[in-house]
Parts: structure tokens; sequence; C-alpha cells
């Protein structure tokens, strides 16, 4: 059962993180309508690890490219660079002030509901963004996108979602603006794991090392194939129909979930 469980919450990490469908708001939902408690913090360090995993895997090329240009001194590089590390500014701060208050939010299924429709909302904006595009992340862009970030904290509202329709009304092309998303997921990711070591440490790991690990791939694996999914229809410009399924799932929960 322990296995199960991890696996399941592994995979509906996995898939939401990247689909712009907010895996805080379906991991809590989840957990309340499944009536068991999330295995325990290590559990989620692992799971935020394999979807961090998941975006080196996936950008490997080009992430060497900026690895390797970076070395080189090539300017263009390292003001992207900065630019990822400015967009996660907001985030930053916002958790330093209200992190314990907004994680408390999930524990209320009917306000995760209501974040899953503000996230749907969102999405559906998507049909009305601009089609002339920009060539460039600037300052002024990473800034408004790291406050799309900042406010994906609130379980139910998707970061990759709030993140790259905030870019594509920026005139941010569809790929550049999902590349930009999740290299500003890598901090993000990151700093989920680092802060919440020093908590594993102190307490007890909550399930085997066996279904840690086997957590960590599959958040990984499912990860893959849903940024191959969510590609397709950036390209396809279907991007919307994420947000008609959440506003389904958020009514739906707003009605039958207490």
């Amino acid at each position: 059962m322990e296995l199960l469980k991890v696996a399941i919450l592994a995979t509906i990490q996995g898939l939401t993180e990247f689909l712009p469908i907010s895996s805080s708001g379906h991991l809590a939902l989840a957990e309340h309508l499944l009536k068991f408690n999330p295995p325990g913090v290590a559990l989620e360090v692992v799971l935020h690890a394999g979807t961090l995993l998941t975006i080196l895997i996936y950008y490997r090329k080009r992430l060497w490219e900026m690895f390797t240009k970076t070395m080189q001194g090539d300017m263009a590089t390292i003001l992207y660079i900065i630019l990822i590390g400015v967009a996660s500014i907001p985030a930053i701060i916002l958790y330093i002030f209200a992190g314990d208050a907004i994680e408390n939010f999930s524990d209320n299924p009917q306000l995760v509901a209501i974040f899953l429709c503000v996230t749907g909302v969102i999405m559906l904006s998507s049909l009305v963004a601009k089609k002339n595009n920009t060539e460039k992340v600037g300052f002024i862009h990473a800034i408004l996108i790291g406050v799309a970030q900042a406010f994906a904290l609130f379980p139910g509202i998707s970061r990759s979602g709030s993140t790259i329709v905030t870019a594509r009304h920026l005139k941010i092309p569809p790929a550049k603006a999902a590349e930009f998303s999740f290299f500003m997921a890598i901090p993000a990711l990151a700093g989920a794991v680092i802060l919440k070591v020093p908590e594993i440490m102190q307490t007890d790991l909550g399930c085997s090392a066996f279904s840690l690990i086997a957590g960590m791939l599959i958040a990984c694996l499912v990860g893959l194939a849903a940024i191959g999914i969510l590609m397709r229809l950036i390209n396809k410009g279907k991007f919307w129909f994420f947000g008609v399924y959440c506003l389904i799932i958020g009514i739906m929960a707003l009605m039958f979930v207490k």
C-alpha cells in the first residue's frame, strides 16, 4: 500500500508539475479524496527532485550549450541566466513573508478548488495573447513572469500555466515562453529540496528508501512525457485546453469536495 500511495502521488506530481493544471492543487485534492496523508517530508523532497531531474534531462543540450557559452563569456547567455535569477526573486520574497500561511491553504479543499478555477481563467486568457512575438526576454519581462510564479505558491494556481501565459501576453514565442518557465523552475525546485533537507534530518523518513527512489523515478519519467505533451499542444495553439480542464475540476471540487 505504501508503494501504491507513493506511485499515485509521484504520477500526479510528474503530470501536474509540467502540465499547467497545478501540482499542489491536485496533490491537495488527491490527499483529501483518497483519505491519506502524504508519507512524509522526505517524499515531498524526492518528488521535487524527480521533476527537477526531468527538466535537466529534457533540456540537457540547451543547458550544456548555456554552460559552455557562459564559460566562454558570452554576454547574451550570462544575461539570460541573470534574468532567470531575477524572475525567481518575487516568489522568494513572498515565501519568506507568507510561506507558512500559504502552505496551510492546502488543508482547505474549497480554497484549492477556487484557485484551480482561477488557473482555468488564466489559461483561457491565452486565447487572446498577442500573436506578434518578440525575440528576447528583457528585465521587465522577467519581473512580470516572476510575479506570476510567486502567485503560483498558492495551491491550485499552476506555476507553469501562469508563467507561460504571462510570457505569451508579453509577446514571447511559445517555445521560448515554455523554456524560460521551466528554467525558472530549476532554482525553485532546487530551493524546495534544499530548504527541506534539515527537516528530513530531524524526522523519520515516513516510508522506505525503495519507495522514495521509486517515487523519484516515476515523477521524473511521467514528467518527461508531460513536457512532450505540453510542447505539442503549445505549438498547435491548443494551450487553452488546460483552462477548460481546470475549470471543470475546480467547479466539481467546489460542488462535491467538503
